[in-house]
């Protein structure tokens, strides 16, 4: 919501809104507010009690709080399509619409596993793969990869799984560069150059001669596949 000023109403309308459209049942969530007459409202409090809505003025001092909910604020501000100043209202909004979708659909946060945060807000980053031991998370299996040719990023990875007798011997010992195509092999891509964090304690990090201050990722795990003769994603146990 994008308004000229704040007040109990607007507090109200917008929780109450969002409740509905994201299906937010009783004793669900907990609302971190800051301690403004808005949030702390006879019209707020009665609409928590409607909702069953846990509250809290303590924030940010909670273990709870949205720790993305301020980093959004500094990711937007330095978007180089943030302006100066908002011409009006209406341009506010405009531009706040397209920030928004933005951040939502198409921005893989570093804190979140360079995942979108629609991802993690909708669950659909929980797929994961046991192998000799250790825990990968896939994600969003049914994304189209080639839709000319109806491949998606499951079956990608099944042919990876297929070739890894093969393939995992050259990879043994090997930094390696993540090349991400965010919107499929015939969309945009970037370089994942740095290891993410945190990051499970079976992938190491070293330092780049060209890079020093970017850490590469390998696997460990390539040694202990070395060798496999049948990696068939159907026959490792998805948790």
């Amino acid at each position: 919501m994008v308004a000229t000023h704040e007040n109990a109403r607007l507090a109200q309308r917008l929780i109450e809104a969002t409740c509905l459209k994201q299906g937010i049942g009783p004793h669900q969530i907990t609302i971190h507010a800051d301690r403004g007459a808005p949030m702390r409202s006879k019209l707020l409090v009665e609409l928590y009690a409607d909702l069953c809505i846990g509250v809290s003025h303590s924030r940010p001092r909670v273990s709870n709080d949205n720790p993305f909910s301020e980093a959004q604020f500094r990711t937007f501000k330095y978007r180089p399509e943030f302006p100066d100043r908002f011409g009006s209202l209406e341009h506010g909004r405009s531009v706040s619409r397209d920030l928004f979708a933005w951040y939502n659909d198409d921005h893989h946060h570093s804190g979140l596993s360079y995942l979108t945060p629609a991802d993690v807000h909708y669950g659909r980053a929980a797929t994961v793969l046991e192998v000799d031991g250790c825990s990968v998370k896939l994600t969003n299996l049914d994304k189209p990869f080639w839709p000319e040719l109806g491949i998606k990023k499951g079956d990608l990875l099944q042919y990876y799984a297929d070739v890894s007798p093969w393939l995992l011997p050259h990879l043994r010992d090997r930094a390696m560069v993540m090349k991400r195509y965010p919107h499929g092999a015939a969309g945009e891509f970037f370089f994942m150059k740095r290891a993410p964090t945190p990051r499970p304690d079976w992938i190491m990090a070293m330092i780049s001669r060209l890079e020093e201050s970017l850490p590469r990722v390998w696997s460990s795990a390539s040694r202990r596949l070395k060798g496999k003769s049948s990696n068939r994603m159907g026959g490792i146990r998805m948790a």
